[in-house]
């Protein structure tokens, strides 16, 4: 059934981009994402399952036939995050959405063309969602349910992003980002620290060398990422323990990493301030946050996150509007398109064994039900019975198939 597509969605659109980390799934000494990944499919009895974790939403894209109800919320992100308090856990429904069906479609549809982005038309995350269909598929974890769903996606998504503009000047999260930096108009021989050397910080490094800023040292918690961001941009590199001892002054700060606390503290960056008094501009691009709050409290710097980022993106979504009205005709043809195939598939299915049915009656009649009648005809009159008997054979599988492809045309 069509209903036991199913997806558990936290996003920007009902709770603050700073809290919605703690409801990602969490890699640890014991137990990696993938898997946990495998465990959640096993325990829940999930037939498939696809996870989307982007900078402000998660995504629980799954099949099954199991009752999705509260009690399945909170067992859920029980097992997402085990250090969930109960009161958060008994309050996830008023921030939890979750779809079925036809709606579960037309929401990750909508997401995959940047519809129900932060920032509506960046591509980045259409890139995402294939990333994390092949990441699920790698662990085969996938079926032919989200296989199909995956290429209804992409070609939607696509679609979207070649006949309408709401792609055209995109500002993703890093482009808003490097927006913002670039207001303040820092002199590129700016000192720039870059902590983390994941996709997000890679990509704010290609927009820093592009824009002139090539003075910059990048810290990761596994070197060969930094040092493959070194030797691809001619950069520094350095493990993330070696911050604290860091002391050559900086103007900027980048921080993007996956850790689930504040990796960027305030003695830290007390450390490294080495008592400069001059305004530092801070962009911290993760979730949860990776810089203390206690930074910005008592320091004199410029703080930038994903959340002060909303008013551009804001802006972003008013400048599409007329765009957005064109992308969501495109995907309800899709989402047609999707129903329809399905259910051609489900009936198409139930039918291949209609051959082998009919094929076993008519095997039954003449060579059970009927046989003495028909051995005592003449050798004309079994051909002639035979050939009629092959004819119904074929005309009966025909049938239901006709009629099947005509009840979803």
């Amino acid at each position: 059934m069509i209903n036991n597509y199913h997806i558990i969605s936290i996003s920007h659109q009902t709770l603050d981009v700073r809290d919605i980390g703690q409801f990602a799934l969490q890699h640890s000494d014991t137990c990696s994402v993938d898997q946990q990944l495998e465990l959640i499919k096993e325990k829940f009895q999930l037939e498939e399952l696809q996870y989307l974790n982007t900078c402000n939403r998660m995504e629980f894209i799954f099949f099954t036939s199991s009752e999705i109800d509260s009690d399945f919320f909170h067992r859920f992100f029980k097992e997402v995050n085990p250090t969930l308090s109960d009161t958060v856990i008994q309050k996830i429904d008023s921030f939890v959405s979750h779809y079925s069906g036809e709606q579960a479609i037309s929401h990750i549809l909508e997401v995959s063309s940047s519809l129900d982005s932060l920032v509506v038309g960046e591509r980045e995350i259409f890139r995402q969602y294939r990333q994390s269909y092949t990441r699920s598929e790698n662990l085969d974890i996938v079926g032919p349910k989200l296989r199909m769903l995956e290429k209804s996606v992409v070609v939607a998504a696509k679609e979207v992003y070649a006949k309408t503009k709401i792609g055209e000047k995109s500002l993703s999260i890093v482009a808003l980002a490097i927006e913002e930096l670039l207001l303040r108009k820092p002199d590129r021989s700016s000192k720039v620290l870059l902590i983390g050397a994941g996709e997000t910080n890679a990509l704010m490094l290609k927009f820093l060398i592009k824009k002139g800023y090539h003075n910059v040292r990048v810290y990761n918690r596994t070197l060969d990422n930094a040092a493959k961001l070194s030797e691809k941009y001619n950069v520094e590199a350095a493990h993330l323990g070696e911050l604290p001892k860091y002391n050559d002054g900086f103007d900027i700060i980048i921080a993007c990493t996956g850790a689930t606390s504040a990796v960027l503290t305030e003695d830290i960056y007390k450390n490294i301030l080495n008592r400069d008094k001059q305004n530092k501009l801070i962009i911290d691009l993760a979730v949860p946050r990776n810089v203390e709050e206690a930074i910005v409290d008592l320091h004199n710097v410029t703080y930038v996150a994903i959340d002060h980022l909303r008013e551009r993106a804001a802006v972003n979504l008013e400048s599409r509007k007329e765009e957005i009205v064109d992308a969501k005709l495109i995907l309800k043809k899709h989402l047609v398109a999707f129903v329809k195939e399905y259910q051609q598939r489900q009936i198409q299915k139930v039918l291949t064994s209609v051959p082998k049915e009919v094929k076993a009656i008519k095997e039954k009649a003449l060579n059970q039900r009927f046989k003495k009648d028909i051995d005592g005809l003449d050798p004309q009159a079994q051909e002639l019975i035979h050939s009629m008997m092959d004819y119904m054979e074929k005309s009966f599988v025909a049938v239901p198939m006709k009629l099947a492809k005509e009840s979803v045309a």
